[in-house]
């Protein structure tokens, strides 16, 4: 599958481990999506409880996988980004699923702030989500990205953001010394970093909660060395 400025490919990026009961309604969202330029790229962390078979299964609608140890979520995703092609990129839990006009939503929304360029222009679009707690579905709308956001978690569901390569260039890798943080210390380092944030209200993601982001003593302990790291003179 190849992008371009007016048709840009989104890539989809899902690790995954040991989530067979959720793994296929995610990959049938990926499949489902409105937009004809879609690929899906998927870590396994060395899954024992079936998962490598749902993916094989499928095999045909991913553009690739692997499956191998890891050490922990943020270093499989950093394998995971390294390997995709588009010209947006979005991290899919594998206990999440899309909209069907989520890639689209995403690309349009790209196309209009960079009509011309696409793909070279250090852009991240922060979408909606519906938020799924305890049989509940809310809407989750993303809050300000600013300097601020290193002393506050910001309120930006991470499975509803889009990103270019050239962003992701400015922010570098994810910082594996975090368990539960380093997608908030990615996203502030992308606006220190100046990428041009664009807001989008609509949702493009079903997301569940739980998890180890439902630590809250760990949460907690993380936030506060995030902002120890970030300011190091307070």
């Amino acid at each position: 599958r190849q992008g371009g400025p007016t048709r840009p490919l989104v890539s989809y990026v899902t690790v995954v481990r040991n989530a067979r009961a959720t793994l296929e309604r995610t990959l049938a969202s990926v499949r489902a999506q409105q937009w004809d330029a879609v690929e899906h790229i998927v870590v396994d962390g060395f899954s024992d409880d079936g998962t490598l078979d749902i993916i094989e299964a499928h095999a045909a609608q991913i553009d690739y996988y692997v499956s191998e140890p890891d050490a922990g979520l943020y270093d499989a995703l950093n394998k995971a980004l390294a390997l995709v092609r588009g010209d947006l990129v979005c991290v899919l839990n594998a206990d999440d699923w899309l909209t069907p006009d989520a890639a689209a939503l995403a690309a349009h929304a790209l196309i209009r702030c960079a009509p011309a360029t696409g793909i070279s222009v250090p852009v991240m679009i922060l979408t909606s989500a519906w938020l799924h707690d305890q049989r509940r579905r809310k809407l989750w709308l993303p809050g300000p990205l600013n300097a601020g956001s290193w002393l506050r978690c910001p309120k930006i569901c991470h499975n509803g953001v889009y990103a270019t390569p050239a962003a992701m260039a400015l922010t570098g890798p994810y910082d594996t010394r975090f368990r539960i943080v380093a997608d908030t210390h990615w996203l502030c380092a992308a606006f220190d970093a100046g990428v041009r944030i664009v807001h989008c209200a609509a949702p493009t993601v079903h997301y569940v909660t739980g998890g180890l982001s439902s630590d809250f003593r760990r949460h907690v302990k993380e936030c506060a060395r995030l902002v120890e790291l970030r300011f190091p003179a307070l």
